[in-house]
């Protein structure tokens, strides 16, 4: 990944560990996810996908690492792709034919593209 794409992935994930240390619970996710983005117009569509996708990532663990700062839940919800791609040796693929979850992660990752 070049040092502008790095620059972004960085920037999205500190986004959404702001939005998840203020959410409380007390509405939806996706109506403090929305209001987030009207009041914060800078966000085009494709920073709005990827950080909405790396705090569902966070929401996805359920109650699992509950002692780990926010930052690294969510770094852990995309964890499972990266070892995914050690064992098998490429990225997740679509397909009928594919695993179950190698079909998940892929649809993940097609979500922060």
């Amino acid at each position: 990944m070049s040092a502008t794409g790095n620059k972004y992935v960085l920037a999205h994930l500190r986004t959404a560990e702001q939005i998840l240390a203020h959410y409380d619970g007390a509405e939806p996710f996706s109506i403090v996810l929305k209001a987030f983005f009207r009041d914060n117009r800078k966000f085009g569509s494709k920073d709005r996908k990827s950080v909405s996708q790396l705090c569902y990532g966070f929401f996805r663990l359920g109650r699992a690492l509950p002692d780990q700062p926010i930052k690294e839940r969510i770094i852990a919800g995309f964890e499972e792709i990266q070892r995914f791609v050690e064992k098998h040796g490429h990225a997740p693929r679509h397909g009928e034919s594919r695993d179950i979850f190698e079909r998940i992660y892929a649809t993940r990752l097609d979500r922060l593209r």
